[in-house]
């Protein structure tokens, strides 16, 4: 094992340490004298040591507590757009528009989390090498650096919406039957009951899918004829009985067992008021826009070839 360790590295073990307990303040010292040391082998005994004390479990325990919640806003990005429309009114010009018409970004972030498959992180491991880097994955918010405005307004992030690519034999078959296009649930199965999941059909369905897999997940309600309005959020699965839930409006919760990711839902229904709720195979979709945006440029092209002038 030939890794070696920046000063910056030992120090931020030293952060790390010190930030846990001051009921260990003997052995913190002792460690301190250990990592302020400029040997490896000392930095490596001085582990060892907070091993057997542990100082690993606590390290754990808190790296556990800020892993499992991802904050995220999408308040953030619509003020941001606001902000630069105020200075500039011919700027994001089409993404103000999609705020206006779907008062947020909802679907439009989800879209992209599932284009680039943003959920789920690195799985928990024990190594040194993990531990040391520990608070250096966390000086940046993942889900801030990548979801940005230049970002969601790229063109293929801006036609995924669903309710732009939806047909209107699509638009009328979800408002009247429920039944959306990839969806994981079955035809007409009752999916939501007193404003919460059908909990054994969702484990089910959830059970069956593959480890990775994305889910757009809708809470919503009619409006008006033909028209629906809610929420888009996506859950992941990152291994067996084990979710990622993300919601635009809070940000990501990891590793939710199905129990757990159910009472999550149900919150979001209640906190959406929502009537109905959709669960819809994200990669299956995604899948689809691809195929559709390929047809609309070979289309625009056999478009141009015909109407050039001879």
């Amino acid at each position: 094992m030939k890794e070696e360790y920046t000063a910056n590295d030992k120090n931020e073990i030293l952060f790390s340490i010190e930030d846990i307990s001051e009921s260990e303040h003997d052995l913190t010292l002792k460690i301190n004298r250990h990592i302020e040391d400029n040997e490896r082998k000392d930095v490596l005994l001085a582990f060892q040591q907070a091993r057997k004390a542990g100082f690993f479990t606590a390290l754990k325990s808190r790296r556990n507590h800020n892993e499992l919640l991802v904050s995220f806003n999408q308040d953030v990005l619509i003020d941001q757009m606001k902000k630069q429309r105020q200075e500039n009114p011919e700027q994001l010009a089409t993404l103000h528009q999609f705020y206006i018409k779907y008062d947020g970004f909802c679907e439009l972030i989800s879209n992209y989390v599932i284009m680039n498959g943003l959920l789920g992180g690195d799985d928990e491991t024990d190594t040194l090498s993990d531990i040391m880097k520990m608070e250096t994955r966390h000086v940046k918010n993942p889900l801030k650096c990548a979801l940005t405005l230049t970002k969601i307004n790229q063109n293929e992030v801006k036609q995924s919406h669903i309710l732009k690519v939806s047909s209107l034999f699509q638009r009328f078959i979800a408002y009247f039957f429920e039944i959306y296009p990839h969806s994981i649930m079955p035809a007409f199965a009752k999916v939501m009951n007193n404003n919460q999941v059908n909990r054994p059909l969702l484990a089910e369905k959830l059970d069956a899918m593959e480890k990775g897999s994305y889910i757009k997940f809708f809470a919503f309600s009619k409006k008006g004829f033909l028209g629906l309005e809610g929420h888009s959020m996506v859950i992941k699965k990152t291994g067996d009985d084990a979710y990622s839930f993300f919601d635009p409006n809070s940000g990501e919760e990891k590793k939710l067992g199905i129990k757990k990711l159910a009472d999550r839902i149900d919150t979001a229904i209640v906190t959406y008021e929502a009537t109905r709720i959709a669960f819809i195979d994200g990669q299956r979709y995604v899948q689809d826009l691809d195929y559709q945006l390929s047809n609309d440029v070979n289309s625009d092209k056999e478009a141009k070839t015909y109407l050039k002038p001879i």
